[in-house]
């Protein structure tokens, strides 16, 4: 079976053999091999084996960030750039600028020297959070604590060349072969203003600065906007036929004038040269889209990743559709929630598949790839992935 193939006639809008189930597996893998507590025909598996014994699509979308070459990988995680040994096409290479990473009580210190003076940043990820399942750092101290660390910061972004890497991706592109899609995750951020107020900064800092010191905040934006141009360009040119662009799209974080004003606009850019070279682009839309659903059409989106509904968000699946119709290939639609049986009960999680399949075939089944939104929680009922995976097979797109 050619997962590939099938989620790609999917994306191409065209009448797949089934509807494909590729749920996001790394989180799951990982946490449960470190605890010990694999089903027991597993105990000796990789993610892989897990895979083709389910018979399930390769989920990619979003990075196992655990998987790493280098100290490059992770130590610039305080600054935004979540690289690993998957799903990235590019390295960052930093000149006239002195890096240097200590490990301290309070996690991995970064410190960055620049002429403008030093500016550094601590994440933090040890393992009782690996055990949760978190397998990206967590920021405890931001690398901007006030306008006066932007011409820093700036400065590093200016000499930050972008490197393709393209062995690298191809090495993955092969381990992952015909079970799915093999993405290119370009970036978290799409765009200047959400790369400083989601990673450079708290989030009520930048509201403040974008309005205190106009000046200084258009100028960075303007910088890290070159810096992602650099970046995506990289990653358009790439062997991945989807680049996944952007994520964690919110009605409260990203409300549509927002989205509409910063997001959209760069979104549409990156979508235009994505497209003019035969590919998707895909963002990971893994939050509350009431309002949003629109402007990801209105950007040239083809992949919705990660769409969660009831009752992680207001919107069942019937509610998107009904905005999205055959727009967007919807990649999700099962809440993580679902999966916990200490939330949702065995008779509840039944029902809710029943009716969630019963639409989408009333709906012809096109257009959606079924995933579990945003990942399959470590502690999730492994037979409901089973049993999704058996029913999933049943429906046949019109």
């Amino acid at each position: 079976m050619s997962y590939k193939k099938v989620m790609m006639d999917v994306i191409r809008g065209n009448a797949a053999d089934f509807l494909p189930f590729a749920p996001r597996l790394d989180i799951w893998y990982r946490s449960n091999k470190l605890r010990g507590t694999l089903p027991p025909k597993y105990k000796n598996a990789s993610l892989s084996d897990i895979i083709d014994d389910l018979d399930v699509g390769y989920n990619t979308m979003i990075p196992d960030f655990l998987e790493c070459d280098s100290e490059d990988d992770y130590i610039h995680r305080g600054i935004g750039l979540l690289t690993s040994a998957t799903s990235n096409t590019h390295k960052v290479v930093f000149h006239n600028v002195e890096v240097a990473a200590e490990q301290t009580a309070k996690g991995l210190l970064v410190t960055y020297t620049t002429p403008f003076g030093k500016v550094s940043n601590i994440t933090r990820l040890d393992d009782e959070m690996k055990a949760q399942g978190i397998t990206a750092a967590a920021v405890v101290a931001h690398t901007i604590d006030s306008v006066d660390d932007y011409k820093a910061v700036q400065y590093i972004f200016e000499n930050a060349q972008v490197v393709p890497d393209y062995e690298r991706f191809n090495r993955f592109q092969s381990k992952v072969g015909d079970r799915g899609i093999a993405v290119c995750l370009g970036n978290l951020r799409e765009s200047g203003v959400r790369f400083m107020n989601m990673e450079l900064m708290k989030y009520e800092q930048a509201v403040f600065d974008m309005f205190d010191h106009p000046q200084e905040f258009a100028s960075l934006r303007a910088t890290l906007d070159t810096f992602l141009d650099n970046l995506y360009d990289v990653a358009i040119n790439s062997p991945a036929d989807v680049i996944n662009v952007g994520a964690h799209f919110d009605a409260t974080l990203t409300p549509p004038p927002f989205f509409k004003k910063y997001v959209l606009p760069r979104l549409k850019t990156y979508s235009d040269a994505i497209h003019s070279k035969g590919k998707f682009m895909a963002s990971h839309t893994d939050s509350e889209n009431r309002g949003l659903l629109q402007s990801y059409i209105d950007s040239g989106m083809d992949i919705a990743d990660s769409v969660c509904t009831k009752p992680l968000t207001s919107q069942n699946y019937n509610d998107i559709r009904s905005v999205t119709g055959n727009n967007l290939t919807l990649y999700g639609v099962v809440p993580s929630i679902a999966m916990l049986e200490n939330s949702v009960s065995d008779y509840e999680f039944d029902g809710f598949i029943d009716d969630l399949l019963a639409d989408i075939q009333d709906d012809g089944a096109r257009n959606i790839i079924l995933s579990i939104a945003d990942t399959t929680p470590p502690d999730a009922k492994f037979e409901r992935v089973q049993r999704i995976a058996a029913l999933s097979r049943q429906v046949k797109p019109k």
